[in-house]
């Protein structure tokens, strides 16, 4: 099932090497944060389905280079009481991507939602005080 590209939100832009803010759009907060990529597309089959036979998430670098997959996640699981499938999105060809990728089954239809960034598996890089 084809989905929406993953692409960077609030005035983002997504390089391969390192995401960049937008002259458009200035951000606030931590200058640290670390800019995700999102897409968000709703597909014909009901997640009962999708869950009935192997299927995975494949990410594309680009849409030049279809052929360079920098993440993918088996879909597989158990929905919980509200139709919510979450599964991790590892990380291919040393790309440093990976992600999350969330799967609303709402009867007929799924919304999968992809959360994607790099350098998550690096560990933190600056002090960070928690919020709650």
């Amino acid at each position: 099932f084809p989905l929406a590209d993953v692409e960077m939100r609030s005035g983002m832009s997504m390089d391969m090497a390192s995401p960049s803010a937008s002259p458009m759009a200035m951000g606030t907060g931590s200058m640290e944060a670390m800019p995700a990529a999102v897409s968000v597309t709703t597909v014909a089959v009901s997640l009962e389905t999708i869950l009935s036979a192997e299927h995975a998430i494949n990410i594309h670098e680009s849409a030049e280079n279809a052929g360079n997959y920098i993440a993918c996640g088996a879909i597989g699981g158990t929905p919980d009481s509200d139709g919510n499938l979450f599964i991790g999105l590892a990380e291919l060809n040393d790309s440093g991507f990976t992600g999350v990728a969330w799967l609303q089954g709402t009867g007929e239809e799924t919304v999968v939602t992809i959360f994607l960034a790099e350098g998550l598996s690096g560990g933190v890089t600056s002090d960070a005080t928690p919020v709650s």
